[in-house]
């Protein structure tokens, strides 16, 4: 069956009840699944593996509010449980569902319960009571935004419960890519192929359109075939991009 590959990138948001939008980078997140063949209308099923999809945490180094960052020490992280839908992808329409655990915690002393937050993550427009977003279709790189409501439930910390105004709704935006690996149609081969550069890291092209080129050495453990595709963890990458010179 074939590959797919999922990219995490900068400018994503989170809202949680009634507070203010983060703003929120999620570079150097993503995962790997497999694409099933289309139905009669383009649709293809996929499913990411949960324990190889990664989110980077919010904290202050990739979130803000308000134009500030997060104040030092807090963080939240996000443990995705499933993230499985379709792409169609002549139109570039996608439909998700995602389950995850979001962990709030303080400089390393404090955690509360999880939040669990179950969604729809599609590249139409998402509606809820309190928040709305208008995603955007993936393009011909497979770049593109996907937007989701999901209503949060108390946790039972009463003080996190109060403070947050659980149950709430919830809103995400998510920018991201998506690439099709080899056999997964359209005539071209160009994305055919990742390679990571750690066992927890994101999936990287090796090639496509915009992407860089990839010199590998030393790959040290392949993570899986599929007709003729492999996915490595490697322990040294060295890029060069088109008219730029070694990065």
């Amino acid at each position: 069956m074939p590959l797919v590959a999922l990219t995490t990138e900068a400018s994503c948001g989170l809202a949680i009840g009634r507070y203010p939008r983060f703003r929120y980078d999620a570079r150097g997140g993503g995962g790997s699944g497999q694409l099933a063949p289309p139905d009669g209308e383009g649709w293809r099923p996929l499913a990411f593996v949960s324990e190889g999809l990664t989110i980077p945490p919010l904290t202050w180094r990739t979130t803000r509010v308000l134009g500030l960052p997060l104040p030092p020490g807090l963080s939240i992280t996000i443990a995705p449980q499933r993230l499985e839908g379709r792409w169609q992808q002549k139109s570039g329409a996608v439909e998700l569902e995602f389950l995850a655990r979001f962990v709030f915690a303080v400089a390393g002393l404090y955690r509360a319960p999880d939040l669990i937050v179950c969604t729809r993550l599609g590249s139409g427009e998402a509606r809820g009571q309190r928040h709305s977003a208008m995603g955007v279709p993936l393009d011909r790189d497979g770049r593109g935004v996907l937007v989701g409501v999901a209503v949060v439930e108390p946790t039972g910390e009463a003080w996190l419960d109060r403070f947050l105004g659980l149950p709430d709704e919830a809103l995400a935006v998510l920018r991201c890519r998506l690439v099709a690996g080899c056999g997964a149609g359209g005539g071209s081969r160009s994305g055919c192929g990742w390679v990571r550069t750690g066992l927890s890291g994101p999936p990287i092209p090796i090639r496509g359109p915009g992407t860089p080129r990839l010199r590998l050495r030393r790959p040290d453990r392949c993570l899986q075939r599929s007709r003729g595709l492999v996915i490595c963890s490697i322990k040294k990458v060295s890029t060069n991009v088109a008219g730029r010179g070694p990065a």
